[in-house]
C-alpha cells in the first residue's frame, strides 16, 4: 500500500488493477485502535487505568475469537471508556466491508462508516479513513474480482523477490 510500490507497478505494468489485501488494510486499522488506546491510557483516571493496563491484545483481537475471562475483561473495559467502545465498535464493523459483492454497496457502507466518525473525536481513525479513501479503488476492486488472499500474497512475494534480485543494477 506504499506509494513507491504503487508507482512502480503502475509504471511497469500499465492497465493492471490494484487489489489490496485485507491484512494490510486491517493492520492500519489496528494501529489506529492502538493509538486510541494509548491516548486513553494517558488521560485515564486511576480506576480506569487499572482496566486499560494489559488489555492491548484483547482489544486488537476480533470479538469472535475472545473467550472466557478475556471476554469479561473486554466488556468491563468497553463499559468504562466510551471512546474505546466507539473505536472497538468501528474496528469490528469495518470488517464487513470485504463481504460486499457490489462496489456500490461497499462504497455506501464505507461512506456510512466514515459518517460515524463525524462526532467521535478519534483522530487516528480519521487518518485511517483518509488513507483508505486514497486507496479505495484498490480496496473495492475485491468486489469485482474475488481473488483469494493467498494468491495476492504470492504475487506480492514474487514482486518483492524480483526487486531484491535487481539490487546493484543501475537500470
Amino acid at each position: 500500500m506504499r506509494k513507491p510500490f504503487i508507482r512502480s507497478f503502475r509504471a511497469n505494468c500499465p492497465g493492471i488493477e490494484m487489489i489490496y489485501e485485507k491484512f494490510h488494510v486491517i493492520r492500519h486499522l489496528l494501529e489506529a485502535l492502538n493509538n486510541v488506546r494509548k491516548s486513553e491510557l494517558r488521560r485515564a483516571a486511576r480506576r480506569v487505568r487499572g482496566l486499560l493496563v494489559g488489555k492491548k491484545f484483547i482489544l486488537l483481537s476480533r470479538q469472535a475469537h475472545i473467550r472466557g475471562n478475556a471476554r469479561v475483561a473486554l466488556h468491563s473495559l468497553l463499559k468504562a471508556n466510551r471512546r474505546l467502545f466507539k473505536a472497538y465498535f468501528l474496528k469490528e464493523s469495518f470488517g464487513h466491508l470485504r463481504s460486499y459483492k457490489s462496489r456500490t454497496w461497499a462504497l455506501k457502507f464505507f461512506r456510512g462508516w466514515v459518517a460515524q466518525l463525524k462526532w467521535s473525536r478519534l483522530k487516528p481513525y480519521r487518518r485511517f479513513a483518509r488513507m483508505v479513501e486514497l486507496r479505495l479503488d484498490g480496496i473495492l476492486a475485491h468486489c469485482d474480482k474475488q481473488v483469494s488472499l493467498g494468491y495476492i500474497e504470492t504475487c506480492n512475494l514474487k514482486a518483492r523477490n524480483g526487486i531484491r534480485r535487481t539490487y546493484g543494477y543501475r537500470d
